[in-house]
């Protein structure tokens, strides 16, 4: 957890950091590069967490607990992803589309923390007391 964590952390502030100079690579726009560095930024804040989300997706998994690991291995690129794909961008227009990715990263990191409490407590209450 902790070193996909820090992991997690320095590509966020290279990407917030770096931003312009990374989206000015695929474009000389100025409007473009704009608009293209303030959503990389907000993704970048967010993707702190993604080491938190898989560990615990991978956890599940690793335990048969299937449906669980499933569900969170799919949340951001699919479950949360899909749905704000169609309904932010007709509630907010073009900045909709930028808050995407970061409203299912938020939404992944809340599901998983409740399954991380979760199986956290179920663990706690499996070890024994006089260990």
């Amino acid at each position: 957890m902790s070193w996909s964590t820090i992991f997690c952390m320095i590509a966020a502030i290279i990407l917030i950091v770096f931003s312009n100079p990374i989206v000015a690579l695929f474009g000389k726009d100025v409007e473009m590069v704009v608009l293209a560095s303030k959503a990389l930024k907000l993704n970048a804040l967010l993707f702190i967490t993604f080491g938190f989300q898989m560990v615990y997706a991978t956890l599940y998994l690793a335990i048969g607990k299937s449906l669980v690991g499933s569900i969170l291995s799919l949340s951001r690129q699919g479950i949360f992803f899909f749905p704000l794909v169609v309904i932010l961008p007709h509630l907010f227009g073009l900045t909709g589309i930028i808050f995407v990715q970061p409203m299912a990263n938020l939404l992944t990191t809340i599901i998983t923390i409740y399954f991380a409490i979760k199986i956290n407590r179920a663990f706690v209450m499996e070890i024994p007391t006089n260990a």
